[in-house]
């Protein structure tokens, strides 16, 4: 499985990706994960 994310500057950039990395995993444990971060620049 394999998408993009958008992270927020609120956030530290390796904790949130942990975060997210861990749920899909839990949801989807026969899958491998590809998660492609970008941060969120917009006002």
């Amino acid at each position: 499985m394999h998408f993009d994310v958008v992270i927020s500057f609120d956030i530290d950039y390796k904790e949130a990706l942990d975060i997210m990395m861990k749920e899909v995993k839990e949801m989807y444990p026969d899958y491998s994960i590809r998660i492609v971060p970008d941060a969120d620049i917009a006002d």
